[in-house]
């Protein structure tokens, strides 16, 4: 079992790293200021299963408004 939650805990950070570079390399194409911030902020919010990116859209949101 442990096995196994190590490995799926490894994904899960190989797909946050992702998440990531391609949400800091869409902003950064569109020309949105604290590119960093929301790239990093996204990365570490998509943990939370369903909920995450939810929570990581309303933090873009409210920050740009």
């Amino acid at each position: 079992m442990g096995k196994i939650l190590k490995s799926w805990l490894l994904g899960k950070l190989l797909s946050m790293l992702i998440l990531g570079v391609l949400i800091g390399i869409g902003l950064i194409v569109m020309g949105v200021p604290r590119v960093l911030t929301f790239a990093v902020f996204a990365a570490f919010i998509s943990f939370i299963p369903n909920f995450g990116p939810i929570l990581a859209l309303i933090h873009a949101l409210l920050l740009e408004f």
